[in-house]
C-alpha cells in the first residue's frame, strides 16, 4: 500500500471536485440545460474532448507528481509516455458514464454522482 499515492489521489479528488468539476458542471448545466439529445450531446463533447484533454489530464498528472516529489524532467517523460493511453482510457470509461450523467442525474446530484464514478475510476487507475 502506498500512502504517499494514495494520499496523492485523494487530496487531488477533493480538490477537483470543489474547485474544477463543480463549477465546470454548472457551466455546462447553464449554457446547455435540460437532458434533451442536443444539450446531452454538447455537455458530453466539451466535457470529454475539450475539458478531459486540456485542463483534467493535465492537472492530475501535475499535481499527482508535484505532490509525490517527482521532479519536473521525469513528470514531463511520464506525460509523454502515458498521456494518450490514458486520454484513451478516460473515453472509454467516461464517454457512456458522461452520457449516462448528463442524460438521468439531476443537476443537484450530478457532482455527488461524479464523484462515485470517480472513485470507481481511480481504483482501476491505481
Amino acid at each position: 500500500f502506498d500512502v504517499r499515492r494514495s494520499s496523492a489521489f485523494t487530496v487531488y479528488s477533493l480538490c477537483w471536485g470543489a474547485f474544477g468539476l463543480r463549477p465546470w458542471l454548472h457551466l455546462l448545466n447553464d449554457k446547455f440545460p435540460g437532458s434533451s439529445v442536443q444539450a446531452v450531446c454538447q455537455k458530453v463533447v466539451l466535457q470529454q474532448f475539450l475539458w478531459n484533454p486540456i485542463v483534467y489530464l493535465p492537472t492530475f498528472y501535475s499535481f499527482n507528481g508535484l505532490y509525490r516529489g517527482q521532479n519536473l524532467e521525469s513528470l514531463i517523460a511520464k506525460v509523454r509516455n502515458e498521456y494518450v493511453n490514458c486520454l484513451l482510457y478516460i473515453w472509454k470509461v467516461w464517454l457512456p458514464v458522461s452520457i449516462g450523467i448528463f442524460a438521468f442525474v439531476p443537476v443537484r446530484h450530478q457532482v455527488a454522482v461524479n464523484f462515485l464514478a470517480n472513485l470507481i475510476w481511480n481504483t482501476l487507475m491505481s
